[in-house]
């Protein structure tokens, strides 16, 4: 098994790099832009020596991904995962085994839509929308639908306001009520991989989207054991 550098070289399990030399292989290893777009990068290592890996291809509004992971000094294959997205004017879609994510996002609407499979049958799904009616103030709803349970919803008002001499009034009750539905989803991933995976994107994406919410509860909530 060979574990592909981010600089045009391999990593061979034969010769398995140990201590010093092992972090000096990921030290010295840079992303790697390629011709036709995307890139190469080794994006973890461990001290058990599992090493990380993405490949990141890219075409016009076509995005691919495939991460995986390696040891090294075992040469076993501990994971590979790919996923796919496309992106078209304010749609994106992304697609990773078991889980199917969608967004629309413009100046004043933006609608985030989940569904989540095992073994292609649907464990649970969530859509949440924002809609913007002014500068200070908006409206969201949120649905989340399980199989076999009463489906989960609300809607609300969101009022933000901020003063000239500093000072911001912010609800953040709709963040919990969305963080909480999005827990309840991963809970029924039934693949412990899986899920922490999923946990540690969306966690991602409540940063990027400046979600207020406890990373220990959410992990908690959603049965994720780093």
């Amino acid at each position: 098994m060979f574990v592909p550098g981010v600089n045009g070289s391999i990593i061979a399990n034969s010769n398995a790099p140990s201590g010093s030399r092992l972090k000096g292989a990921y030290k010295n290893s840079k992303k790697r832009k390629m011709p036709n777009g995307g890139s190469v990068s080794l994006d973890n290592i461990s001290p058990e020596g599992s090493v990380g890996y993405s490949y990141s291809p890219s075409f016009k509004s076509l995005r691919g991904k495939l991460q995986g992971s390696t040891n090294i000094l075992s040469g076993k294959q501990e994971y590979i995962t790919p996923s796919v997205g496309a992106s078209y004017k304010n749609l994106n879609v992304d697609y990773t085994p078991g889980n199917l994510m969608a967004s629309v996002m413009s100046n004043k609407l933006n609608v985030n839509a989940e569904a989540n499979f095992n073994k292609n049958k649907l464990v649970g799904s969530a859509v949440a929308g924002n809609y913007q009616l002014n500068p200070n103030l908006s409206v969201y709803g949120n649905v989340n639908y399980t199989p076999k349970e009463p489906v989960n919803y609300g809607v609300g008002f969101r009022y933000n306001k901020s003063f000239e001499k500093g000072g911001e009034v912010e609800d953040h009750d709709d963040d919990k009520e969305m963080v909480d539905g999005v827990a309840s989803i991963l809970r029924r991933v039934k693949d412990k991989k899986n899920r922490l995976q999923l946990a540690n994107q969306l966690s991602k994406q409540f940063d990027r989207e400046k979600v207020k919410y406890d990373l220990p509860s959410f992990l908690a909530k959603s049965k994720v054991k780093k």
